[in-house]
């Protein structure tokens, strides 16, 4: 009869288990080191030797209160804003009298350090104001869509510039 063991360590550690199983005397030959969820099978002899299957083995997160309970996009996001930074863009719109008002805000969190890049800031500041200013001019405004043509426009031309695609927030208030 066979038995069947599923792994699931970190790679690193068993590394670690492999080196220690040597360093007792176990051969080099009789040490498994498998990816997490390998299924080991064991013979009526104890020899163990691995199979073709695997089980679900992801990780699981915590965060804060709650484990497991992190979704794929949260940490997409997390892992693009650690790699990448964020870009975010604040604007007001009047309703009444449609137009943007003032100039937009610029903020920057791990993509570049503004104050010594103040000339292409000032760029994008100005692609900024004419994108919004002609979406204005359309007449009827939708700024749900406004956002996100704008977010994919600035983001496309933060990537021309700077070879760099950190996450782009655009926020625009009406009043």
């Amino acid at each position: 009869m066979l038995q069947m063991l599923a792994i699931v360590l970190e790679r690193s550690k068993l590394i670690m288990h492999g080196k220690l199983a040597e360093e007792v005397g176990v051969a080099a030959s009789d040490i498994i080191i498998g990816d997490n969820g390998l299924i080991l099978e064991m013979d009526h002899t104890g020899k163990v030797f691995p199979t073709d299957n695997h089980v679900p083995a992801g990780y699981v997160m915590v965060d804060g209160l709650g484990v497991g309970d992190v979704g794929n996009i949260v940490l997409r996001d997390r892992q693009l804003m650690a790699q990448e930074g964020i870009f975010m863009i604040f604007s007001v719109y009047d309703k009444k009298n449609k137009k943007f008002l003032n100039s937009p805000d610029l903020i920057s969190r791990g993509f570049i350090y503004m104050r010594e890049n103040e000339g292409f800031i000032n760029d994008i500041r100005m692609e900024v104001k004419r994108f919004l200013g002609k979406a204005a001019e359309s007449g009827k405004l939708d700024i749900s869509q406004v956002r996100n043509e704008l977010r994919d426009h600035i983001s496309k031309l933060l990537y021309e510039k700077t070879e760099r695609q950190p996450m782009v927030i655009p926020v625009i208030s009406e009043i």
